[in-house]
Parts: structure tokens; sequence; C-alpha cells
């Protein structure tokens, strides 16, 4: 088997995988989705209908936080970025992140789906202290 034909084998494994992924968290199985309903399940949030919903994901429905609006970040690798919406913001961002890489390229990098940290980020404290840094 040559090359080409292994990797169209695998990528028909992993199109079964995906579809299955798909069925169990009712949405496309992109990182983002994944890590929304990860979330969710752990920190009994309530997910947004829409998954295009502006600057929020969902709710937390118990606990300290009960009814703080959470958007949830899931990236594949520590890279000390995330992405906000100015115009948009919630009470909190639930980031979950892969390990922390030096490597410059991404060449020959597989960038697994893992959680090594999560980080919940107070929005309105958050905002200011990024301006203050520049």
């Amino acid at each position: 088997m040559n090359r080409l034909e292994h990797l169209a084998q695998l990528l028909k494994q992993r199109h079964a995988v995906t579809r299955q992924i798909t069925d169990i968290i009712g949405r496309p199985a992109r990182i983002g989705h994944i890590g929304e309903h990860i979330a969710a399940e752990i920190f009994e949030i309530e997910l947004a209908e829409s998954a295009v919903h502006k600057g929020t994901d969902g709710v937390f429905r118990s606990g300290p936080l009960e009814g703080r609006t959470v958007n949830i970040k899931w990236y594949a690798k520590r890279e000390s970025f995330l992405y906000i919406r100015e115009d948009a913001l919630p009470n909190y961002y639930l980031v979950l992140t892969g390990p922390q890489t030096e490597v410059m390229t991404s060449r020959g990098e597989a960038r697994l789906w893992c959680i090594e940290s999560v980080y919940l980020f107070d929005a309105q404290s958050l905002l200011p202290t990024l301006h203050t840094r520049g």
C-alpha cells in the first residue's frame, strides 16, 4: 500500500470517529464544540441553543457562578493567547489548554487534543489588565 492509499484509509477511520463524536455532542466535531461539551458536562454549564451566540457559549447552572455567562475556549496547546470580543464580553472566560510548547513551528507536530490546564478569567477585570499591558 502506498502512502496516499494509507492516508485515505486513515481518513475513513477518522470520519467514522468524527460521526460518532457528532452524535454525542450534537454539533460538528470541531475542537471548539467538543471543548464546550466537555466544559458543560464538568462545570454544569447550560450551553446556548445556538453555537453562534454572540460573546457567550452558555450560563453556569449552579454553584458560586450560577447565572453568570461564560465563553469557553479550547486551545490544543498553551500559547498564552485568548481571543476576546470587546463588544460582547461574557462574565467569564473558561479556557482549556493542551501542553505548553516552545516549538516555533508546527511542522511535524501532531497537536493532539488533550486538556492539561484549565483557567477561569473574570472578563470584567481581565480586559483592563490586558489594556494596561498593551
